[in-house]
């Protein structure tokens, strides 16, 4: 081989590598809520303060560190869903909105499901209490697949493992959040209007609407 092919290699090489993303740059850590970020702490914290009378006080935050690390990666473009407790965005949009099911609209709806994290917290718990029949266990394997785990073996073992993960996240966070509770302001971040008291939402209660973003300006076809 020869040295001026070499060298040309060498250089092509060279170029790939340094235009190849460096996912170090973006990645957060999600092991250990000792670890997060104060960001993902105060999400952690504010998720279950807002679930905290309720019988979800801990499952609610457990969720939100198993399904986007407690926000740090809050788009799964597979399924697709979105937010923090990465809501179903058809779901979401059929339940919530008189909008079509386009993929403009799906853009709209994740992009609010991220930005509003009061809208974000009502969707999940309001998922969890429409799975609710008085099983912990069958609520959380609903909430990750729907009733399909009931009828598809397949579908079934993926539950149960979202199940057996989310539950230990729980035992960590029994053991974890009350420290951090005790050591952490919760007036940064985000602003959650109301707690999900048991009085204040029914099990199968949605939103009517949700609001239109300004720049939505696109007629529906």
């Amino acid at each position: 081989m020869s040295k001026p092919f070499l060298f040309m290699l060498s250089i092509l090489t060279s170029s790939l590598f340094s235009s190849t993303l460096s996912l170090s740059r973006i990645s957060l850590p999600c092991e250990h809520p000792r670890d997060f970020t104060k960001e993902q702490q105060q999400i952690l914290l504010k998720t279950y303060d807002y679930a905290r009378h309720t019988d979800f006080k801990w499952i609610l935050p457990a969720i939100a560190w198993q399904e986007s690390c407690a926000g740090a990666y809050p788009i799964n473009f597979k399924d697709p869903s979105a937010g923090v407790f990465h809501a179903h965005i058809p779901n979401v949009l059929k339940k919530y909105t008189t909008l079509k099911d386009t993929s403009l609209n799906r853009n709209l709806v994740g992009q609010y499901l991220i930005q509003d994290f009061d809208f974000a917290l009502k969707v999940a718990m309001n998922e969890l209490r429409f799975w609710d029949r008085g099983d912990l266990k069958n609520t959380i394997k609903s909430y990750n697949k729907g009733s399909s785990w009931k009828r598809n073996h397949k579908s079934d073992i993926l539950a149960e493992r979202y199940y057996t993960q989310v539950m230990e996240k729980v035992q960590i966070l029994k053991s974890y959040l009350p420290m951090l509770e005790n050591t952490t302001s919760l007036d940064t971040i985000f602003d959650t209007k109301a707690q999900a008291k048991d009085t204040n939402i029914s099990e199968n209660k949605v939103d009517s609407k949700i609001k239109q973003p300004e720049f939505f300006l696109l007629k529906e076809r």
